[in-house]
């Protein structure tokens, strides 16, 4: 399977799931344009991949004016954009819903949702005007199913597989592919905070918990994600589209929630 030429967007390009990605996407062939917030990490990124394929851009993902800028430079330096991950995201607080706060909710669905919304419209208007190309946008196993004391996360990754669904059905006929990847527990920072929240000083407790629920025994590994998001941009899928990919060992064979953990 190869991306040889093929220009990619990757957003919340610093994180687990994101920089296994863009290793991934280079590997492969593809050039990429990377995002997140920090300038350091992008170019701690950068400094281990050869100069040429990879371009970094630090931002505010939720900020519209940002979306409209990576694709800019997509067109300017490259000519055309193939393919767009849209990655970025955080976990937010756990607490029940009569407890969540307003503020967190906000900026769970800002960084979760809204920035989706604002990577597809410029990246479907960029692909419009090229021959086409693949999006791929993180869901979550949450995005098909609820975890408890996650209402602001279980929210937007729904909200994001409704997205998904509509731009791939708006956009089929000009050869623009929109999919959901959607993890479960993953090895990534977002995991180890779930840990540390609800493992009272023990999170290897929960950790273990979390992995006994998962009938593979294990965390998926970021570059268990970052495989599934290069079939999806490869031309070996040209013909799925609008469809969520779960990437979970098993895990949506059943559920397990933080409520049923062992954690006290």
């Amino acid at each position: 399977m190869s991306l040889e030429g093929k220009i990619a967007l990757i957003t919340g390009a610093t994180g687990g799931i994101g920089a296994a990605t863009v290793r991934g996407f280079v590997a492969k062939g593809a050039t990429v344009i990377a995002t997140d917030l920090d300038q350091a990490l992008l170019d701690a990124l950068a400094a281990s991949l050869p100069a040429d394929k990879i371009v970094t851009l630090a931002g505010d993902i939720t900020e519209e004016a940002l979306n409209s800028q990576l694709v800019d430079l997509a067109l300017e330096k490259f000519g055309r954009l193939d393919v767009a991950f849209l990655n970025a995201g955080i976990g937010g607080e756990l607490a029940p819903t009569h407890d969540y706060s307003t503020a967190m909710f906000e900026k769970v669905m800002r960084i979760n949702c809204t920035s989706v919304f604002f990577g597809l419209k410029y990246v479907l208007r960029a692909m419009l005007g090229g021959n086409g190309g693949s999006i791929i946008c993180t869901s979550s196993v949450q995005g098909l199913q609820a975890c408890g004391y996650t209402p602001a996360y279980t929210a937007a990754k729904h909200a994001v597989m409704g997205m998904v669904r509509n731009a791939a059905l708006e956009y089929a006929r000009h050869n623009i592919r929109v999919n959901a990847v959607n993890p479960g527990a993953t090895d990534t920072n977002m995991m180890q905070v779930v840990a540390d929240t609800l493992g009272h000083g023990n999170p290897d407790k929960v950790r273990n918990a979390f992995e006994a629920s998962v009938p593979m025994g294990r965390y998926a590994r970021p570059e268990d994600i970052a495989s599934m998001v290069a079939y999806l941009a490869a031309d070996e899928s040209a013909y799925i589209t609008g469809m969520p990919h779960v990437v979970a060992g098993g895990m949506t064979t059943h559920w397990c929630t933080p409520m049923q953990l062992p954690v006290n």
